[in-house]
């Protein structure tokens, strides 16, 4: 087949930004900053609850230019993050008093053809789908928003969105990884060449490696899509549709390729405010009751366009509350571009993209998804639901390979549930940003150990266990093979290190380098 190579071009160059030499001649120049915007930048997320500044902010725009920094803060008994869009919601991306590797510059599509695209890792998918576009051709699971880092996702957890009930993570389409390890290494890694760091570094958070480049599998996407809404007004109906879906899909196929819920609050306009969904307000339910808005569509050609009537009756849910729009697919792949980069950061919504964002996620195995739900929306009490909040459902097959970091739940069926809860506190309802945030967090912690309890796991962008106790209950959480892998790829623990202090008991960052290295900033 034939490929192309394309780029983007968004890059950093700031007055305040330096070019950083080591002692080889020969070594290409790093862009580097150390004055204090650029650091307390960097000491920041999309959570917006965690501040630790940084030392230093590196922009390397090649493979070799990141295994160069790694050899200098090895060499100088440094310790090293990295960061990608930022997206992360309790400061996994940061450190205090480190260097923070930023890859915003490491943005190019390296390669695309009809069946793969090699994209760096600070690339978005939109740069993704773009490329891959002139092929008709397109991922097999698709971000909800495309704004993310490529290589962002796929260390924080292995990539979500709305066809993981057939294909899985994003993460389960990766070919090839290359990877800059805590040694300095350049290594190209794959299911059969060099397994153990391949399956370390997806869903790693960047304890064994660098992620630089992804080479991951593409398919023949139809340039149509009718994409269907309805609502249910109990789990009760969405639980054994969820595993009609999967069972449908062990024997040959459901017959659609998106799937997704949504939990609102049963409020006239809440549908069209999410941003997701056209109006739904069901008048024989309590005002402010939780209601479930699933989204669900299928690609197809012109002149092949699925029957509607068909897909309104495979599913039970309240009947008269479909709805069908048809786009193209290019459409709905952005269709959250106007909610995530004009509406939330406007004043009409209060600047939400700049408020706290708690969020908890987890997955659940199938078996016992139904009760935890159940008991989770029993206790978030609708009226205290944040007002710009985000409460997702996605029915996913297990992952084949269990990965070192990233635990996966138990499940006889193989069968999963992811729930998140994307909430953010919100200015016009609390006057104290913090101490609201402080108490969602805190009732994260409780929803995790919940979940725990029934086999689930967190995500790890998210909610993350905060003690060595914590991490060794998890379902699925290997000590001695994370052991392992740091030991192998990361020998001197200079990557990541606040999440390696919590999961191996060593000493944090923060008390090594001094409080004086947290930014104590304003969300």
């Amino acid at each position: 087949s034939t490929s192309t190579s394309t780029s983007t071009s968004t890059s950093t160059s700031t007055s305040t930004a330096a070019r950083w030499h080591d002692d080889d001649d020969e070594q290409e120049p790093v862009l580097s900053a150390t004055d204090l915007a650029s650091r307390a930048a960097a000491s920041d997320d999309y959570g917006h609850s965690v501040h630790y500044l940084a030392s230093e902010v590196v922009y390397p725009s090649s493979d070799q230019q990141v295994a160069q920094v790694v050899q200098r803060v090895r060499r100088d008994r440094q310790q090293l993050t990295v960061r990608g869009t930022g997206h992360s919601a309790n400061g996994q991306s940061q450190c205090c008093g480190c260097v923070v590797m930023d890859m915003r510059n490491m943005n190019q599509v390296r390669e695309a053809t009809a069946e793969y695209v090699v994209v760096e890792a600070g690339a978005k998918f939109a740069d993704v789908y773009a490329a891959l576009a002139p092929f008709g051709s397109s991922l097999v699971t698709q971000t909800d928003w495309p704004g993310l880092s490529v290589g962002g996702v796929l260390s924080a957890g292995g990539g979500m969105g709305p066809g993981m009930f057939r294909h899985g993570f994003i993460a389960e389409s990766i070919l090839e990884l290359t990877v800059v390890t805590g040694r300095s290494e350049i290594v190209v890694c794959s299911p059969s060449s060099e397994p153990e760091l391949f399956n370390a570094a997806i869903g790693g958070l960047g304890q064994v490696g660098i992620i630089t480049a992804i080479k991951l599998r593409a398919v023949p996407i139809p340039g149509q899509m009718i994409r269907v809404y309805h609502v249910y007004q109990l789990l009760d109906k969405l639980m054994p549709d969820y595993d009609k879906v999967q069972n449908d899909e062990a024997a040959g196929g459901a017959p659609f390729d998106q799937l997704q819920t949504f939990p609102v609050l049963n409020f006239p306009g809440t549908g069209a405010a999410s941003g997701y969904a056209p109006d739904f307000f069901l008048f024989d339910q309590p005002i402010g009751s939780w209601v479930l808005i699933q989204e669900y569509g299928v690609f197809y050609n012109p002149g092949q366009e699925p029957d509607d009537a068909e897909l309104f009756a495979y599913f039970d849910h309240v009947a008269g509350t479909e709805i069908s729009t048809d786009m193209p697919y290019d459409a709905w792949i952005h269709r959250l571009d106007y909610v995530f980069g004009v509406l939330l950061p406007s004043a009409e919504y209060n600047y939400a993209w700049k408020n706290p964002h708690p969020w908890f996620e987890v997955l659940l195995p199938a078996e016992t998804a139904g009760d935890y739900l159940t008991d989770f929306f029993a206790r978030n009490d609708p009226s205290q639901a944040a007002l710009y909040s985000v409460q997702a459902l996605y029915p996913l097959k297990e992952p084949a390979v269990k990965r070192s970091l990233q635990p996966m739940p138990d499940s006889p069926s193989d069968r999963l549930v992811y729930l998140g809860m994307l909430r953010q506190v919100d200015i016009a309802s609390t006057p104290d940003l913090y101490a609201e945030n402080a108490r969602l967090t805190a009732l994260n912690g409780q929803y995790r150990l919940d979940a725990e309890r029934v086999g689930g796991t967190p995500i790890l962008s998210s909610t993350l266990p905060s003690s060595q106790d914590e991490w060794q209950c998890l379902s699925n959480f290997d000590m001695r093979t994370y052991r392992r892998a740091k030991a192998q790829f990361d020998p001197r623990g200079i990557l990541s290190p606040g999440l390696s202090a919590v999961i191996l008991n060593r000493e944090d960052p923060c008390e090594r380098n001094g409080d004086e290295s947290i930014f104590r900033g304003t969300a």
